[in-house]
């Protein structure tokens, strides 16, 4: 089966430390530009991605004093999991769909990893899926 921390590390290297541009939208907790509060991101959380783990809004100090515990947390409950990639037998194709489901959604993700291998499109990580998946070599 695929290994979260090996595809974590990969997408990682991509996201950076703290910052908070005030022109992108998810350092905003209300996920758009001048919308709820200006918190930033770190490790490619967002303040809407962080706020709806804590179920409340964060404050600037909480995000950039995300601990790497936490990210991980974050990611394997709204990425990692809704993939199934503990369930994906090839690591590369997991690693694919969760770099894809972190930088695009999950459902986004699904959907084009469907779409490559000419499945009909929908955004469930399904069974039948799955066991597509884990045919190909």
């Amino acid at each position: 089966m695929a290994n979260f921390k090996i595809a974590d590390k990969l997408t990682r290297k991509s996201e950076g430390g703290y910052t908070a541009d005030a022109d992108d939208n998810g350092n905003w907790t209300g996920g758009k530009k001048d919308i709820g509060v200006l918190i930033g991101t770190k490790y490619g959380i967002s303040a809407p991605v962080l706020m709806a783990y804590l179920g409340r809004i964060p404050t600037v100090a909480e995000m950039k004093n995300l601990s790497e515990e936490t990210v991980d947390k974050i990611y394997i409950k709204n990425y990692w999991t809704p993939i199934r990639g503990n369930e994906i037998t090839n690591q590369n194709i997991a690693n694919d769909i969760y770099d894809m489901a972190v930088n695009a959604g999950v459902g986004t993700a699904i959907i084009l990893a469907k779409r490559a291998r000419n499945i009909k499109e929908s955004s469930k990580m399904d069974n039948q899926f799955v066991k597509t998946l884990n045919q190909e070599v």
